[in-house]
């Protein structure tokens, strides 16, 4: 029997980028953006994503702009060899803010991701999250 859905583009309509990172990935990331990170033990050793090292990992490589770009990239072509066609990515832009991370480069980096997974086929989209233990306050921020 031929499968009928084998012709549906697929799709990845909530994925959080730095959820999206596994240790291996987090490490390459942090080494070609030239971030130290600190950590005296391999991030491989960490394998549940709640654990707080692959959290900061996470939060600190996507704090610079070129971590920024390089992890949507990983993302969108990990999606991509998928078969993956439309990625609607959640991020918090309010954190990388808090941690340094200009406005006009995050918005740099999202337009270049973008251009570039359309390059590829890929139709990348982005929704904003924040957390509220940064309170309503960041909102604000996010939509300024």
């Amino acid at each position: 029997m031929e499968n009928k859905f084998s012709n549906i583009e697929k799709s990845n309509c909530h994925i959080h980028l730095t959820g999206a990172l596994p240790p291996e990935k987090l490490r390459r990331l942090a080494v070609a953006s030239e971030i130290d990170l600190g950590f005296g033990e391999p991030l491989e050793s960490h394998l549940d994503f709640d654990d707080p090292v692959l959290w900061a990992a996470a939060k600190e490589i996507t704090s610079t702009r070129v971590g920024l770009s390089m992890a949507i990239d990983q993302v969108v072509q990990a999606e991509r060899q998928a078969g993956v066609k439309h990625i609607e990515l959640t991020l918090n832009t309010f954190g990388m803010m808090r941690r340094g991370l200009e406005v006009d480069d995050i918005i740099d980096c999202l337009e270049t991701s973008a251009a570039k997974a359309s390059e590829d086929g890929v139709r990348l989209l982005y929704k904003f999250g924040i957390n509220r233990k940064d309170g309503p306050q960041s909102i604000d921020r996010v939509v300024d």
